[in-house]
């Protein structure tokens, strides 16, 4: 992680937000003072796990910016030799989002289809005892 603290400094001075400013205000001092005596190097420790952690962050969300679009471009390429139209614009996945909302639609469905059920049970119960 010490290699990737370095990283993560010059991302923050790059795309600088207000947490960034402090986080490479805390890393120059803890520097400055970690410099002058080798116990203050303790200092050193949050800071470098902060900044590591943003190298890390932004390489992760690099990779998978780069597999997203693969994933679509590899998603149109098969929908086109399979025949059927290609979807622009879907996010890959849709077709999962597709199958759970059309299982929330079926199981809300027989939700209904038994409470309907239950009522007419009761509904003809009470008939037969007036009868």
């Amino acid at each position: 992680m010490c290699y990737m603290a370095p990283l993560g400094f010059a991302i923050s001075v790059f795309t600088m937000t207000e947490q960034k400013s402090f986080m490479l205000l805390y890393a120059l001092v803890a520097y400055h003072f970690s410099a002058k005596m080798n116990r203050l190097v303790l200092l050193l420790g949050p800071i470098a796990a902060s900044l590591g952690g943003v190298a890390v962050a932004n390489v992760l969300e690099w990779s998978v910016g780069q597999l997203a679009t693969f994933w679509e471009i590899f998603d149109d390429d098969c929908e086109e030799s399979s025949g059927q139209p290609a979807a622009k614009g879907k996010p890959p996945g849709s077709k999962a989002k597709q199958a759970a909302s059309s299982k929330e639609e079926r199981h809300r469905e027989n939700a209904n289809n038994s409470h309907t059920h239950t009522n007419a049970n009761t509904q003809q119960a009470h008939n037969q005892a007036t009868a």
